[in-house]
């Protein structure tokens, strides 16, 4: 990835992260959630005609688990790409978004509130959120839905990102929304993982929640703000309604 704001994207996901340089890359490893691709993959993949398997075998003997992500980039030569694909892994886009303006418009508000995760309770509930997010997602995908343990895994991930911080959106004191930032070292915001329950939306709640953490954000010196959609689903539309500029397109290829 060629700039800081795109780069701290991927760093957000690699806080809890040890990386190290095997011959064909960078792996990275999340002892918390190892079975998360998001938190574990390879990354800067470099290799010769022919040594998919060989590399793969290389992130195995790191991670103790099957390789499931590959970041490829610009710099990323033409044959792992090709070899992936033949490999029937699949390609997966995430355009990035940077908001330059000081708050994403129009303004909004919803007859709630917005409180940080502190208490193991509050995880329960975003558990109870990510599960109904999962699940929307395998269908959208037309793929059995993933066990509740991949979903309870996605949250240890979560959990182990230090310095980033999860929200709910509440209603009438029953959670109906989640938010996650982060302040990158360069003055990047990051904002992720925007979701609000299907019962609730159409109440500005995500343009609500996305608001008030740009607010946060600037407060604690961010230049400027970006947020990520997957390429192939509409909160991106959302995102570019509120100001928000695509800059960037981040590639990787996954194995279920």
């Amino acid at each position: 990835m060629e700039s800081t704001d795109a780069t701290a994207v991927e760093r957000f996901w690699t806080l809890g992260s040890r990386s190290e340089r095997t011959r064909h890359g960078l792996v990275r490893v999340n002892p918390a959630a190892p079975d998360q691709p998001l938190g574990n993959c390879l990354a800067e993949p470099d290799w010769p005609p022919g040594a998919l398997d060989h590399a793969l075998t290389g992130v195995a003997a790191v991670t103790g688990r099957a390789c499931r992500r590959v970041l490829v980039d610009r710099r990323t030569p033409a044959v792992v790409e090709a070899e992936l694909a033949l490999a029937d892994w699949r390609p997966d886009q995430l355009v990035l978004l940077r908001l330059a303006e000081p708050q994403p418009g129009p303004a909004a508000e919803f007859d709630g509130r917005l409180r940080r995760i502190t208490a193991e309770h509050d995880w329960s509930a975003l558990t109870a959120l990510f599960r109904i997010d999962h699940l929307e997602e395998d269908r959208r995908a037309g793929r059995p839905g993933r066990p509740a343990e991949s979903t309870e895994q996605s949250i240890t991930l979560r959990r182990s990102l230090t310095g980033a911080s999860w929200f709910l959106a509440e209603r009438a004191g029953d959670p109906v929304g989640a938010i996650a930032s982060w302040l990158d070292p360069g003055a990047t915001g990051v904002i992720e993982d925007v979701f609000v329950h299907p019962a609730h939306r159409g109440h500005g709640i995500a343009t609500a929640m996305i608001a008030t953490l740009v607010g946060r954000l600037r407060t604690r010196g961010a230049r400027t703000v970006v947020i990520a959609a997957a390429a192939d689903d509409t909160p991106k539309h959302l995102y570019a309604g509120l100001g928000f500029r695509p800059f960037a397109v981040t590639r990787s290829y996954l194995r279920d």
